[in-house]
């Protein structure tokens, strides 16, 4: 069989919000297709459909309805023990069932997605009910911040703000047009995944903590590396410090914020006065920075996970190797005291990221004679507390964040 035009675009869509699904531009001939994967955090990635996959070149998307489950994603690297290899494999499966919901069919759509959730905790062999929840979670987020997106009449979409690469921010404003503390959020995702749409609830469930939401895409590896995106956080804070007055959102109220990589990647812009400077700003223009589970000592990050049989490869190839890990880390810039104060959540159950990354970027900015609070939410994990609280605007991340930027 062959993988079609159709399915193979399909593919690379998902790519952009599940880095365990990725294919290459190949096309081959045979029984089975292997695709190389575009990261090297996984060996590969196996492919196995129907014998009649032909008829995907004639319907794509009625073709992935049809068969749930055509895709197998087998994670050889970066993960160790079966429980994790079946993550990966639920964690595909689950990929393919956001596409097939996100499209629009008849209203027994939702039964078909709750039915396929259940088959996938059958095939997977083990109730692996907390990523299943996880994914759930996304999925609900996810639906409801596409209608929001939709419908928002003060959304402000797509607006271009760097001159590094053709990347877009949304500006999600206040009906009454008042001026209102804003806040910046940078997406994670391993610094090779994800997009601004796809954390459109953000926007959603702050916006009633009476600010106004920006949140900006920057390139992702292997299309660029950490300083090209470091360069776009910076831009996209400047220029919210020279236009947000206009889309209701005050320019001496800005806090930069972001979750995981975003989190490393507005840690460096807020801390690291290069980046800022570059724009004719300074750090010192920046009310407040949020950090949410972020890598914040790149060197001891690594470490960390060597010592637990884990390479890095994505992390490494970011920053472009080994020599760069102390200029890539936010930590470093610490004792130059020169940032804004500084909130770091992080769950404590958090096994991608340790708490101690928080615990130990704190500590250091509270010596250099930085503001710094540490908030530790028990047993959440690295992303479970924030795409939770894309459901609930009373979620206590919702509240925390709320709570800084009013203040």
């Amino acid at each position: 069989m062959y993988i079609t035009r159709g399915l193979e675009d399909r593919l690379k869509r998902l790519s952009r919000y599940f880095p365990a699904v990725a294919v290459s531009g190949a096309r081959q001939t045979g029984k089975t297709t292997l695709l190389r994967h575009c990261f090297p955090e996984y060996d590969y990635v196996s492919l196995d459909l129907p014998s009649k996959a032909e008829q995907a070149e004639l319907n794509p998307t009625g073709f992935l309805r049809e068969h749930t489950a055509p895709v197998v994603i087998e994670s050889l690297a970066g993960r160790i023990g079966m429980l994790d290899l079946m993550t990966q494999r639920v964690r595909a499966r689950m990929a393919i069932f956001t596409a097939m919901t996100n499209q629009r069919s008849n209203p027994y759509r939702f039964l078909r997605a709750a039915t396929l959730l259940l088959l996938i905790a059958a095939v997977s062999g083990c109730a692996l009910f907390s990523e299943i929840a996880f994914y759930g979670d996304l999925f609900r987020a996810n639906r409801a911040g596409v209608r929001f997106r939709r419908t928002y009449e003060y959304l402000h979409a797509d607006v271009p703000f760097s001159d590094r690469s053709d990347v877009t921010l949304d500006v999600y404003g206040q009906p009454d047009g008042g001026s209102y503390p804003v806040l910046v959020f940078v997406h994670g995702g391993g610094w090779n995944s994800y997009d601004k749409e796809l954390f459109t609830p953000v926007a959603m469930e702050l916006l009633p903590q009476e600010m106004v939401v920006v949140i900006p895409d920057y390139t992702l590896y292997p299309d660029a590396t950490w300083e090209q995106m470091a360069g776009e956080v910076a831009d996209a804070a400047a220029w919210v410090l020279e236009n947000i007055a206009g889309f209701g959102g005050d320019p001496e109220r800005v806090y930069l914020s972001g979750h995981s990589a975003g989190a490393h990647l507005s840690g460096l812009v807020s801390y690291d006065p290069r980046w800022l400077a570059e724009t004719g700003h300074s750090t010192q223009e920046i009310r407040g920075w949020i950090g949410l589970s972020g890598v914040y000592d790149i060197g001891r990050h690594a470490a960390h996970r060597e010592s637990l049989g884990l390479e890095s490869p994505i992390m490494t190839a970011v920053v472009e190797g080994p020599e760069n890990f102390a200029a890539a880390s936010p930590e470093t810039y610490a004792p130059l005291a020169t940032g804004p104060p500084a909130w770091l959540i992080h769950g404590d159950a958090d096994d991608t990221v340790p708490v101690a990354e928080s615990e130990n970027m704190s500590a250091a900015l509270r010596e250099a004679g930085v503001e710094a609070a540490l908030i530790i939410y028990p047993g959440a994990g690295h992303s479970d507390f924030l795409f939770g609280a894309l459901n609930d605007e009373e979620a206590q991340v919702v509240l925390d964040i709320g709570t800084i930027v009013r203040e």
